[in-house]
C-alpha cells in the first residue's frame, strides 16, 4: 500500500494530488505537446518538483519527449533535446526518461545516442554529493551548475534558448 513511484502531470503538482506520494517524484510535461512551448517551461516544472521533494530528500525524475508524433505536433530538434536533457539534470532531476518510441529525424536519434553516452560518463559528476563552489553566469539563457568529484571541479552549462548566446562565468 505504499507507492514507490508515482508520475505526476502538470495538473497534479499544484493540487498536490494524493499528497505527492512515493519514494521518488516524477513529472511528465512535454515540449512538443502544443505549439509555442519553451524548454524553460519544462525546466520550471522540474524545479517545482525538486522543491516539493527537497524536504523529504526524495529524488526527482522527468519524462522528456522522445518521439510522441501520434499525439504531438512535432519532434524536438537535437538542440532542444540537449537543452531539456541537461537543463533538467541541472534543475534537480536525477532520473531522465524519454517517452515514446524511436525518433523519426536521424539527427535527433544521433543526439539521443550521444546524450546517452555523455550522461553515462557524467553520472558520477552530475550526482556528486560533494560541496562545490558557487558560480555566476552573465546570461539568463544559460542553465549551469558546479560539481566537485575529489579534487576535480566541473562547470556544466547549457543554453536553453533556440538562439546562440555569449556567456561569461565566474567561479
Amino acid at each position: 500500500y505504499h507507492p514507490v513511484y508515482a508520475n505526476n502531470t502538470v495538473m497534479g503538482i499544484p493540487s498536490r494530488f494524493a499528497g505527492l506520494p512515493g519514494d521518488l517524484l516524477s513529472i511528465d510535461d512535454y515540449l512538443t505537446n502544443r505549439e509555442g512551448r519553451s524548454v524553460s517551461e519544462i525546466l520550471h516544472q522540474v524545479g517545482i518538483m525538486e522543491a516539493a521533494a527537497r524536504a523529504t530528500r526524495r529524488p526527482v525524475w522527468i519524462f522528456l519527449v522522445g518521439n510522441n508524433l501520434h499525439n504531438h505536433f512535432r519532434e524536438p530538434t537535437p538542440g532542444e533535446q540537449v537543452a531539456q536533457t541537461y537543463g533538467s539534470a541541472l534543475s534537480g532531476a536525477s532520473g531522465l526518461i524519454y517517452f515514446m518510441g524511436y525518433p523519426v529525424d536521424r539527427g535527433h536519434w544521433r543526439m539521443l545516442c550521444q546524450l546517452n553516452r555523455e550522461l553515462l560518463a557524467l553520472g558520477p559528476v552530475l550526482l556528486s554529493p560533494e560541496p562545490a563552489p558557487a558560480a555566476t553566469c552573465s546570461s539568463a539563457a544559460v542553465r549551469f551548475g558546479t560539481r566537485r568529484v575529489g579534487s576535480s571541479l566541473y562547470l556544466i552549462a547549457v543554453n536553453i534558448e533556440p538562439e546562440p548566446v555569449s556567456a561569461a562565468f565566474t567561479v
